[in-house]
């Protein structure tokens, strides 16, 4: 009987009646496919794989890192962040400084045309405008309103955060407005006025106007004798751009040439 049995498992047929009745069970609803059945038997092995594999290595870690390899890591990130930082700040200081060197150009060329129209003269006016109430009044930027807008965004230097350097509705100091009430140029100015005090037909708005053109006659003087030290025309009114050992302010000179300053302007004054 178990020869009988072998033998029909051994006998042609038995194939076609295996592979029919696999077909017939998979037709079925309900029933595991053959392809199911396997997919079943290859997960369970697979978890048992992964079981024996846990008992034979039980100290193996999951992917991830030590605390040791942390630790690098952020000791890398903060020596990059303290690198970068100041750097950055440099790069944006540089640009602030070579922002207000440009718009020193921009004056420097209203200026230049200006001088070309009162015989190279340097023009007389205060240091800085006045600020009367909500508006300013004098200075540079009122005598080159013909030349140069005086709301133009170049007065200000983009470094200029000083509310009380802004209100005057520029950054940068005239010099000339300065070295007029030295006792120089007053003297000179003083004693060229005097025929002209005198004279009644003179009005106040006339002698103004004489006053101003004898002092910028007599600074064009001053910095014809002073051409070997190059004083500044307009120079920054604060300290805004440290580099290195210079002085931390941009300056406009009178060849049109813009540049930081070597010596402070106290210094200059001293020397003369």
């Amino acid at each position: 009987m178990v020869e009988s049995a072998r033998d029909t498992s051994r006998s042609p047929f038995s194939g076609f009646v295996r592979s029919r009745f696999w077909w017939e069970r998979r037709e079925k609803p309900g029933r595991w496919s053959p392809v199911q059945v396997h997919a079943g038997f290859s997960g369970s092995a697979l978890e048992r794989s992964k079981m024996n594999s846990a008992r034979i290595n039980p100290n193996r870690r999951g992917p991830g890192f030590t605390l040791i390899e942390t630790l690098v890591v952020l000791g890398i990130i903060t020596v990059l962040v303290g690198v970068s930082v100041p750097m950055l700040r440099g790069m944006r200081a540089e640009a602030r400084a070579t922002g207000c060197r440009t718009t020193l150009r921009e004056i420097g060329l209203a200026l230049s045309a200006y001088r070309a129209n009162i015989n190279d003269r340097i023009p007389s006016c205060e240091p800085l405008p006045a600020v009367i109430g909500d508006e300013t009044e004098g200075g540079l930027p009122e005598v080159l309103d013909g030349y140069l807008d005086k709301d133009c965004a170049c007065w200000i230097c983009g470094a200029d955060v000083d509310p009380e350097s802004t209100v005057t509705g520029t950054s940068y100091l005239y010099v000339p407005g300065l070295l007029r009430y030295s006792p120089q140029i007053q003297i000179a100015v003083g004693q060229a006025l005097l025929p002209y005090l005198e004279n009644p037909d003179w009005n106040p708005t006339q002698l103004e106007l004489l006053r101003r053109n004898i002092e910028s006659r007599e600074l064009m003087g001053v910095f014809v004798h002073e051409s070997g030290r190059r004083l500044p025309l307009l120079i920054d009114s604060q300290d805004r751009h440290p580099v290195g050992d210079l002085i931390p302010r941009n300056a406009l000179f009178t060849d049109g040439s813009v540049a930081q300053m070597r010596e402070a302007f106290s210094e200059m004054e001293g020397g003369g």
